[in-house]
């Protein structure tokens, strides 16, 4: 059995350094494995690190672009209010020019009547001069023939 033991043994060794290289070699997959996994749960972590501070930074803006909407709605809203007051306005420039142009028409019309009747005033004035001249012509004979044929009488009686 020495022969047979020892090709056994031989046999048993030979197998048992298979088995321990192959035990060797899954045992460093195994830590290449692990490593790849660490290295692969460390790039996780740091991707979920990534991904937090880009939710983070979404939200930020999200924040912004809702803050600036609302911006935009409250200068959309002032526009539209200050366009009712230019159309009010405008509205309001035309009924002025329009109340203008009818006053400085109505102003023309009195001026054109105050210069009508001042001219008639003046005509007036000159037939009222006239008349009293002619008034007085007429007169004029008539008070020097009273005051010559009364005058005596009239001197008679102050006395």
């Amino acid at each position: 059995m020495d022969a047979e033991g020892n090709d056994l043994i031989t046999s048993l060794r030979s197998d048992l350094a298979g088995l321990q290289y192959k035990r060797d070699k899954l045992i460093s997959e195994n830590n290449d494995l692990k490593n790849q996994m660490l290295s692969r749960d460390q790039r996780i972590l740091e991707q979920q690190v990534e991904i937090d501070h880009l939710r983070e930074h979404n939200a930020r803006q999200n924040a912004v672009i809702s803050s600036l909407r609302k911006k935009i709605q409250d200068l959309e809203e002032i526009q539209r209010n200050l366009q009712t007051c230019q159309g009010r306005s405008e509205i309001t420039i035309q009924t002025l020019q329009r109340d203008h142009r009818y006053s400085e028409e109505k102003i023309k019309d009195l001026e054109k009547k105050l210069r009508s009747l001042e001219l008639e005033c003046h005509n007036e004035e000159q037939l009222k001069e006239n008349a009293r001249c002619q008034f007085h012509d007429l007169v004029r004979p008539w008070t020097r023939s009273f005051v010559t044929r009364h005058t005596p009488i009239l001197l008679r009686a102050l006395s």
